[in-house]
């Protein structure tokens, strides 16, 4: 099934593991943004993620944690832009605002918010070892000024 691709793809064709945060988060976010739903595009990726990616972390717990957080990220920021998302819906009916036009407002923020996140979360972390949580933190706040 789908579990042995995604084993196959992470332990076996040479992918680098420093990419496991960042293509998690990509996948999971274009799973929500299809869906709609963040708990769905959770339950879809952690089985098919989770063990081979602990395997390909080689005791990595950084890694690991960084891949597992990526899954989360990727699903809330999808399910935030999916204009079929019971809460994208709910908040359009709340503020009295088309859906379209709400969406149209809200897909810039997000796309911003996820570029930054890959840009300075999971790229950096998956692929420089020694960068520390801190610099993220700061750059994420400077990017909210």
């Amino acid at each position: 099934g789908t579990d042995r691709l995604f084993k196959m793809w992470i332990l076996e064709s040479g992918m680098h593991k420093g990419s496991l945060p960042t293509l998690s988060f990509l996948i999971s976010m274009l799973i929500a943004l299809a869906t709609g739903t963040s708990w769905g595009t959770m339950a879809i990726m952690f089985p098919l993620i989770t063990a081979p990616t602990y395997a390909a972390a080689d005791g990595d717990a950084r890694l690991f944690y960084a891949t597992i957080s990526s899954i989360l990220a990727g699903a809330i920021a999808g399910d935030h832009m999916s204009p079929i998302s019971d809460t994208t819906i709910l908040s359009s009916l709340a503020s009295e605002c088309d859906l379209l036009a709400h969406i149209k407002t809200q897909f810039p923020y997000a796309l911003n918010v996820a570029l930054w996140s890959v840009l300075f979360g999971t790229l950096p972390i998956g692929m420089a070892p020694k960068y520390p949580n801190w610099i993220a933190i700061v750059l994420g706040l400077i990017a909210m000024v």
